[in-house]
């Protein structure tokens, strides 16, 4: 073997070897990372009861389940799913010293949420001024479709939450949708 074929064998054995250690990296870095976000989301009944409590006060309406939440740094979430599967209360809390308008609120909230694009295509249907937390609120009210192509109601809003500004999402399907339902436990928020 000349010089010329063993500088060529040396750079591959280098290039593979350099390309085994980044995989190896990343496959540590990608079991880490999904370890962090199963130790921050609690479906523990009191730890998401603590986490929600920080938000605000409300109460649920039928149907909910226990849900699910995650507190990471300053920000805090929690999620609820109804008993049809296909409607969901999330509420976010922001650090009190960041602030942010309904729209970026929202893109993060569904980024949150693992929500697709399929939910930038949604077209204001509605506007309802609510009190919230004791203070009037503006909430926008959205149609679309979800991931099954069922078409789903949503309103959402930032709020005053006890530790600074807060978010609301509150969607169902269409069919299910039930403004009395929806309006108490906006009145609830406390």
């Amino acid at each position: 073997m000349n010089s010329t074929s063993k500088t060529m064998v040396g750079c591959l054995v280098g290039i593979i070897a350099l390309c085994l250690v980044v995989a190896g990296a990343g496959f540590l870095l990608y079991r880490s990372t999904g370890w962090i976000l199963g130790q921050a989301i609690s479906t523990d009944p009191n730890r998401v009861a603590t986490i929600a409590s920080e938000i605000a006060d409300f109460d649920l309406p039928a149907g909910f389940g226990d849900g699910y939440a995650a507190k990471v740094a300053a920000y805090s979430m929690v999620g609820y799913t109804g008993a049809d599967n296909h409607s969901h209360i999330y509420l976010f809390q922001l650090p009190p010293k960041i602030r942010l308008d309904q729209a970026e609120m929202r893109r993060q909230a569904n980024q949150a949420a693992g929500r697709t694009d399929r939910y930038s295509e949604m077209k204001v249907v509605g506007q309802q001024v609510s009190l919230l937390c004791e203070k009037e609120v503006n909430l926008t009210i959205t149609e679309g479709t979800n991931h099954d192509g069922q078409p789903f109601r949503e309103i959402s809003g930032a709020f005053q939450g006890k530790a600074g500004q807060a978010f609301l999402v509150y969607s169902a399907p269409v069919e299910s949708w039930d403004p009395e339902t929806v309006d108490a436990f906006l009145a609830s928020l406390r």
